[in-house]
C-alpha cells in the first residue's frame, strides 16, 4: 500500500495555488451576489442546472479571502435558525442562512494555527464543531456552536473552546450513534484513524486506533443495520485507503478494531470516500485519481456489502463528464455528490442493488470547465430542515441552492417548505 505524506489533490493544488489576501467584513455584513433564480431551460443566473434553483451565490474573496473546502450546516435548537459553517483558506467562517437569499456573515473562528491553504475538514456533533487540517498543525479544535446565537454574536472573531495539539489530519468523521469521532490522514500514527469518544463534547477521550492498514484518507462509520446478522448493531467503519476499501468492526475491540475485509479493484488509483444505501446493503465509493491517471470519465464504484467479510464490487456509474468525483453523502434513495468542476449532483440509489445509478438533478458551479482538475465543488451539506443545500466552492465562493420538491419526493426525502424561490 502506498504511504503518501499528502494525498494527490494536495500535491496538485500546491503546485498551482495562489494565496489570496484576506479582506474582512464586519459581522452582520452581507455578501450575496445576484438574486434568487429558478432553474429554467437549464440555467439559473447563468449556471447550468437541472431541477435545482439558485438561492444565493456568495463570493468569499470579499469576506475572508480564499476558497472553501468542507461545508457544514447547523440548526440552532432554540430558534430553528440555520447556519452555514465553511472551512477553507480563511479558517472557519460562519453565516446565518435562515433567509437563504441573503446570507449574513457572522465572523470566523481563529484557531491556534492559521491555515494558508484551502483544506479544513469538520464535523458537527451535539451542537459542537470539530475541526482538523493537514496543511499546518492545527490539531483538533472544538467550538460550541451555541455561541453563535449568544452575546458573542456581536464579535466577529471567536477562539475555539478547546485545542488539542495532536498534529495534522486530513479528514474527520463522526458516528452520532456512538459519539465517536475518527481522525484520518497523516496524523501522529502514519495516517491511520484515531478514535475519540466525545460524549462530553469539550473533553474528548481516546478510544483506540486502526493500526494495521496504513494511510486512511476518509472513513464512514455507522451502527450497522444491514443484512449481515453477525454484525447487526455493531459500529462498522468503511475506510477509504487510497488503494482499498477496508472494513472494520469497532465494537469488537475499540482499542484496535477488527479488520473484516480489505478489497481493491483493477483501476484503483486514489480510493477517496463513500456513502451507504439506506439499508446498509450497498456502498458507493469515489476514486479521486482514476480520471487524472487513467483518463477515465468521472466514475463511482458500487459495492455489495451484504456480507461484511466479503464485499464485492458489482458495477460502476460512469458520468458523461471527465471531472473528478469527490465527496458523496446519502439519505433515503438520494446520493448527493460534490463533483469538483461539475458542481453538485443528485443521483437516484433505488436500483443500486442492480449496479444502476441515475442522475436526477444538478447545479454546476463552474460552467466554464468540465476537465479533470481539482477545483470547484469540494463539499456540500444537503441536510438542512428547510431543504436548502450548501455548496462549498474552492474558487472562493459558497452557494445556497434548492432542489425541486418533485426531486425530493421521488427519492423519498422529506423536507420543509421551499423558501425564497420565486418565478422570475
Amino acid at each position: 500500500m502506498r504511504m503518501r505524506t499528502f494525498p494527490r489533490s494536495l500535491r496538485v493544488i500546491l503546485a498551482s495555488l495562489v494565496v489570496v489576501s484576506a479582506i474582512s467584513l464586519p459581522a452582520g455584513a452581507q455578501a450575496p451576489e445576484g438574486a434568487p433564480a429558478r432553474c429554467v431551460k437549464g440555467k439559473a443566473a447563468g449556471f447550468p442546472c437541472h431541477k435545482i434553483d439558485l438561492l444565493a451565490h456568495v463570493p468569499l474573496t470579499a469576506v475572508e479571502g480564499g476558497g472553501v473546502s468542507d461545508v457544514w450546516g447547523w440548526v440552532d435548537p432554540d430558534s430553528g435558525n440555520e447556519y452555514a459553517v465553511l472551512g477553507g483558506a480563511g479558517g472557519v467562517r460562519f453565516f446565518d442562512v435562515t433567509k437563504p437569499s441573503a446570507p449574513v456573515y457572522l465572523g470566523r473562528m481563529v484557531g491556534k494555527a492559521e491555515v494558508a491553504l484551502p483544506w479544513v475538514e469538520m464535523e458537527i456533533l451535539n451542537d459542537h464543531l470539530y475541526v482538523v487540517c493537514d496543511a499546518s498543525p492545527c490539531g483538533l479544535q472544538i467550538f460550541d456552536l451555541r455561541r453563535l446565537a449568544g452575546v458573542e454574536a456581536a464579535v466577529p472573531v471567536w477562539r475555539p473552546d478547546v485545542f488539542l495539539p495532536l498534529g495534522t489530519f486530513h479528514t474527520i468523521a463522526a458516528n452520532p450513534q456512538t459519539n465517536h469521532i475518527f481522525l484520518n490522514g497523516p496524523g501522529v500514527v502514519v495516517g491511520t484513524p484515531l478514535i475519540f469518544d466525545v460524549s462530553v463534547p469539550l473533553a474528548p477521550v481516546p478510544v483506540g486506533a486502526m493500526l494495521d492498514d496504513g494511510y486512511t484518507h476518509d472513513s464512514l462509520c455507522r451502527n450497522y443495520k444491514g443484512p449481515d446478522r453477525s454484525f447487526k448493531g455493531h459500529e462498522i467503519c468503511f475506510n477509504f485507503n487510497e488503494d482499498t476499501v477496508t472494513i472494520y468492526d469497532v465494537t469488537a475491540n475499540p482499542m484496535q478494531p477488527e479488520q473484516l475485509a480489505r478489497e481493491t479493484y483493477e483501476t484503483a488509483d486514489y480510493v477517496h470516500s463513500g456513502a451507504l444505501t439506506k439499508d446498509h446493503s450497498y456502498l458507493i465509493s469515489t476514486d479521486e485519481g482514476d480520471e487524472t491517471s487513467n483518463g477515465t470519465p468521472s466514475t463511482m464504484y458500487i459495492w455489495d456489502v451484504r456480507k461484511l467479510t466479503k464485499p464485492k464490487m458489482i458495477g460502476t456509474f460512469v458520468a458523461r463528464s471527465a471531472t473528478v468525483d469527490h465527496n458523496v453523502y446519502s439519505e433515503a434513495n438520494a446520493l448527493y455528490h460534490a463533483n469538483y468542476v461539475n458542481g453538485f449532483r443528485i443521483l437516484d440509489l433505488a436500483k443500486a442493488s442492480k449496479a444502476k445509478l441515475r442522475e436526477v438533478a444538478w447545479f454546476d458551479t463552474v460552467p466554464e470547465s468540465d476537465r479533470a482538475e481539482f477545483s470547484g465543488a469540494w463539499a456540500a451539506y444537503p441536510y438542512l430542515p428547510s431543504g436548502n443545500v450548501l455548496i462549498g466552492d474552492m474558487s472562493g465562493a459558497f452557494f445556497v441552492v434548492r432542489p425541486h420538491d418533485d426531486v425530493y419526493r421521488s427519492l423519498g426525502v422529506k423536507r420543509g417548505k421551499p423558501s425564497d424561490v420565486r418565478p422570475l
